[in-house]
């Protein structure tokens, strides 16, 4: 309950950012629990940007351990795939994108998903 709460929370964080950055789009969230793309911005009835929001943290080592890992990346491949203008990951904290950054190859395999996080300083 309380990760779907986290997840929830982050999502309304998110779409204030993204209202800002995407002047004229309609935001839309599909609840924590729900498979599939999280975030979707449509503009003209058309579906513009999409966004998977991740609330995963790191706790021990400074690095995102494997089932995290797995289903970051499983996210990711998703985005990838989706053909529209906008793509993002949202994720709560600087740390959780550096450990990302550090061990997946974002400048070449996914350089069409921006990251967007939500709490600096985390």
């Amino acid at each position: 309950m309380l990760n779907n709460t986290i997840h929830d929370k982050t999502a309304l964080i998110a779409i204030n950012i993204l209202e800002e950055k995407h002047k004229g789009f309609k935001f839309y969230y599909s609840n924590a629990g729900v498979g599939g793309i999280d975030l979707t911005g449509k503009r003209n009835d058309k579906i513009k940007l999409v966004a998977e929001i991740k609330t995963t943290t790191i706790e021990r080592k400074n690095t995102i351990m494997g089932p995290q890992m797995k289903s970051i990346k499983k996210d990711l491949d998703r985005l990838v795939n989706e053909v529209v203008d906008f793509k993002y990951l949202v994720l709560i904290s600087e740390k959780v994108e550096k450990s990302l950054k550090k061990r997946l190859d974002f400048e070449n395999k996914y350089s069409t998903i921006k990251i967007l996080t939500v709490i600096s300083g985390l």
